[in-house]
């Protein structure tokens, strides 16, 4: 299946091997499933317009980490978002 499959590679047939080893690219890392979001059909929006059910990406910006500027490293669910108020 590959980087751009959504489920599970491969397997060995040892149940606890295939649960932890075989998982693609877009269950393994948080980039991995952005890109795959984005190739089948995902847009971004402005943190502005997120709503609940929406995924948010967070990108490293600082240097001097594991993480290279720019490379996605964490995904949250959006689960709220705060009422704006309407002037009447």
């Amino acid at each position: 299946m590959g980087d751009d499959a959504w489920g599970r590679q491969s397997g060995t047939g040892w149940d606890w091997l295939d649960q932890h080893a075989y998982h693609s690219e877009s269950w393994a890392r948080a980039e991995g499933l952005q890109n795959f979001l984005l190739r089948h059909g995902g847009k971004e929006v402005p943190r502005t317009e997120a709503h609940p059910g929406d995924i948010v990406f967070y990108e490293q910006v600082a240097p001097g980490t594991e993480t290279a500027p720019g490379e996605t490293h964490h995904a949250a669910v959006v689960t709220s978002v705060p009422r704006t108020e309407t002037s009447s």
